[in-house]
Formats: C-alpha cells, sequence, structure tokens
C-alpha cells in the first residue's frame, strides 16, 4: 500500500512539474508588452536607421572604390538626331554618375556642354570591366535656335553695327534623366554618352570615336539598342 501511494504522489509531481515547466515555456513564447515610451524609442529609432541607410550605402561605395583600379577619360555626348540632326532638340548640358551612390564617381561628371565636344578626363572608370556599372545620365534639351536679324541702335551698343545677325539662343527645355548600365568593353577608352529622342541614354567606352565604323553604337541609329544587364 505503501509502495503504490509512493508512485502515485511521484507521477502528481511529474505531472505537475511538467504543466508548470509548459506554462512557463507558452509565457516566455508570448512577445512580452512594450510600454509607450518603448514602443516610440523603437519607431524613432527605425526613423533613423532609415534616414542614415542611404549615406552608410555610400560611405561603403567610397571605401570599395578605394581598392578599385581607375582611370580618368574623356567625356562626350553624342544626340542621335538623324542625318540632318533635327529629329530631337539641342543638348545644352549633361551629366553623369556612376550609381548606386557613385562607387566610382561620387559626383556627377559633365557640366553646361553641347554635344559634339570632349570634356577631358571628364568622367572616371574602373580599369577593367565589372558587371552591374550602372550610370544614371541627366541632360537638358533646349528648343532649336533660329537666326534673326536685328537692328541696335547705335547709341544703344556702339560695339555692334546696326543690322548684325545674330543668333538667338534657345530656350531651356526639360531635364531628362535615364539610368542605363556600362556594356561590357576590353579596354578603356572615352566614355560617349548617346542620347536619343525617346528620352533614353546609353553609354559606351571606346577608343573609336562614335562616327567611326567600330563604334559599339552606330551614330545614324534612330533608336537605342537594348539594354545590357
Amino acid at each position: 500500500m505503501m509502495g503504490l501511494t509512493m508512485q502515485r504522489m511521484t507521477q502528481r509531481a511529474f505531472t505537475c512539474a511538467t504543466l508548470a515547466l509548459t506554462a512557463l515555456v507558452m509565457g516566455c513564447a508570448q512577445p512580452a508588452k512594450l510600454t509607450p515610451e518603448e514602443q516610440a524609442w523603437n519607431e524613432r529609432e527605425a526613423v533613423r536607421e532609415a534616414r542614415d541607410a542611404p549615406l552608410r550605402a555610400r560611405e561603403a561605395a567610397i571605401r570599395k572604390s578605394q581598392e578599385t583600379p581607375t582611370i580618368g577619360v574623356g567625356l562626350e555626348c553624342v544626340r542621335h538626331g538623324g542625318p540632318q540632326q533635327d529629329l530631337m532638340p539641342y543638348v545644352q548640358g549633361f551629366w553623369v554618375q556612376e550609381v548606386p551612390y557613385g562607387q566610382v564617381s561620387p559626383e556627377m561628371s559633365g557640366g553646361d556642354f553641347n554635344c559634339g565636344g570632349t570634356i577631358a578626363g571628364g568622367y572616371t572608370i574602373p580599369r577593367t570591366w565589372r558587371p552591374g556599372m550602372k550610370v544614371k545620365v541627366k541632360w537638358y534639351t533646349w528648343d532649336r535656335p533660329k537666326p534673326t536679324t536685328i537692328t541696335i541702335p547705335v547709341e544703344d551698343d556702339p560695339t555692334i553695327a546696326p543690322g548684325v545677325p545674330i543668333v538667338e539662343r534657345g530656350v531651356k527645355g526639360a531635364l531628362h534623366e535615364y539610368t542605363t548600365t556600362i556594356p561590357y568593353y576590353p579596354e578603356p577608352g572615352r566614355a560617349y554618352v548617346h542620347l536619343f529622342r525617346n528620352g533614353q541614354a546609353r553609354v559606351i567606352i571606346s577608343n573609336i570615336g562614335p562616327t567611326g565604323r567600330d563604334h559599339p553604337l552606330p551614330f545614324s541609329a534612330l533608336e537605342p539598342p537594348p539594354e545590357v544587364e
């Protein structure tokens, strides 16, 4: 009789311990309810993390760029306006920046320049091409300027003869922006920024000028080639 009683007491104690442990585990599994102060602190931290994320990404990209051998190359704009160059507005001002956050070029390169000229050493590229080289291109288009003859009274400006022909500068138009991927280049060369009338851009690295037969993107093209990822 005594043995049976002890067995029942042992079973009861084991059952109670099991129930207590289950309750403890279930209690730990339930997330603790935050106080209003803790909730407010978490929300402030989330806002700060989101605010500082671009800065941290930029700093990491700059650190990465310090390990990448680079070279400064000429930067040139190519406007695909057709045989008479009259199928798209003039370009006055273009800029290029590698994205995200400029691993190689921290700032936008370019300036208030027409297509056709070259900015010597105006852009920095890796000496060796690597996949995923995305760049952001921005450019302004202008209404086409038109020759005009005006009469300037001599007393207003004695240095200009009356009736001198001048060219009125066009009116600044839209700002365009397009992100594209630089395709493979076997060796460093000039950076050619090809602009198209549909608002797209392509950036080609080549030692052959845009009118050359072996330039990767024909000067006569009116539409951009497919993007290369």
